[in-house]
């Protein structure tokens, strides 16, 4: 590798931004989508408490929408980043006579490995969110309780029995969905830190 310490700083700059965005991704899909579906802690113990969320499914439709919303400005912000960086110094290698092609290849690569969680967002992502989307402008009201304020309870709406089957329906799908989001969500994630892998390998002359 190049022993100008601009190609370094290069280097162990798209290094760190790659592992970042990598574990912010799959950090989504280990702490904040099992927080988001989180049972009540009154529900009972056995099958019931892992399927069914303790918050209305509008609600958690909402957390969802902000936490992706955050996460598609600054995530694919942090890959771009890393894949530029990764890319000047692939750039910046090439004529090393130390097998210098051999290396510039493999930064490319890695910087194409880091950017990819933009095609994985647009195949394989984008068609859930989709399906999770009308949740989050659902009607779901609510109204506190009269006698002391404390609980929240779904307020009756007219609905046809018909539309109240297609809504528990709705209800009962919604958290299988988000799980096959988080888990999209973190096979997506894996690409950065592949990315990562490769080009900290690459640094350290190990490949």
């Amino acid at each position: 590798m190049s022993d100008s310490t601009l190609v370094k700083g290069a280097h162990i700059a798209a290094t760190i931004i790659a592992a970042a965005a990598s574990g912010g991704i799959i950090g989504i899909s280990v702490f904040t989508i099992p927080a988001i579906t989180l049972p009540s802690r009154y529900a009972t113990k056995g099958r019931t408490r892992e399927v069914t969320p303790g918050s209305a499914v509008s609600h958690m439709a909402h957390q969802w929408k902000a936490t992706y919303d955050a996460g598609k400005i600054i995530f694919p912000s942090m890959a771009a980043a890393s894949g530029l960086l990764y890319s000047y110094v692939a750039y910046a290698v090439r004529d090393d006579p130390h097998g210098g092609l051999r290396m510039s290849n493999l930064y490319f690569t890695a910087a194409s490995l880091v950017v990819m969680i933009a095609p994985i967002t647009g195949v394989l992502i984008l068609p859930v969110n989709e399906k999770i989307e009308p949740y989050v402008t659902r009607d779901d009201k609510l109204v506190v309780d009269e006698e002391g304020g404390k609980e929240e309870k779904k307020k009756l709406i007219a609905l046809s029995s018909e539309e109240q089957l297609h809504r528990d329906q709705q209800d009962s799908e919604f958290p299988g969905l988000l799980r096959k989001w988080a888990q999209l969500n973190a096979f997506r994630g894996l690409f950065p830190a592949i990315g990562a892998a490769l080009g900290a390998t690459v640094g350290f002359g190990l490949i």
